[in-house]
């Protein structure tokens, strides 16, 4: 384990360490996420960008973890360890990549301290390391540029498919 995982693993901070084993679940994690995008993005198309960069960096994590399998920290040591590789952190990259998406906002600050929290916890409760949640950031940074960039192309296709036609 490295020197910055131990730190991170030895702070003991009661409400991030229950926030950690919290979002654990899957599901509970799932249904935050999504009450994130619905509370502060109130445009549909908006909303349907943001749970597509969700799902795609979910795909991109799971992709990852199937080519390199790596053991978790807390594998035969913890009672709550997924049984899943560590290696990257999907609720990190989630978190990374609903970020990015409201840099120019105002409400950018909510999401730059939830990401720090999620990626803090999980390093901190044991279920990951500080290069699973490093990496996560870098996952997270390419599928929210990729699924942006590919958004705006659609997007200009469509802009070209709506052009009405004149029979004068």
């Amino acid at each position: 384990m490295d020197l910055i995982t131990k730190d991170i693993y030895g702070f003991y901070i009661p409400l991030v360490s229950e926030f950690g084993h919290w979002i654990n679940n899957p599901f509970t994690y799932s249904l935050l996420l999504l009450g994130l995008v619905f509370f502060f993005e109130r445009r549909g198309i908006k909303r349907f960008k943001l749970i597509c960069v969700l799902f795609a960096t979910l795909i991109v994590c799971l992709s990852v973890k199937e080519m390199l399998p790596i053991d978790r920290p807390c594998k035969g040591t913890l009672s709550y360890c997924p049984p899943d590789s560590s290696f990257p952190s999907i609720h990190a990259a989630t978190a990374f990549a609903l970020m990015l998406a409201f840099l120019n906002k105002k409400e950018f600050w909510v999401f730059f301290l939830f990401a720090f929290i999620v990626a803090f916890s999980r390093v901190n409760i044991g279920v990951h390391t500080f290069e699973d949640v490093s990496a996560s950031l870098a996952i997270g940074l390419l599928v929210f540029y990729l699924t942006h960039v590919i958004f705006e192309k659609v997007e200009k296709w469509i802009g070209k498919q709506n052009v009405s036609y004149s029979t004068s």
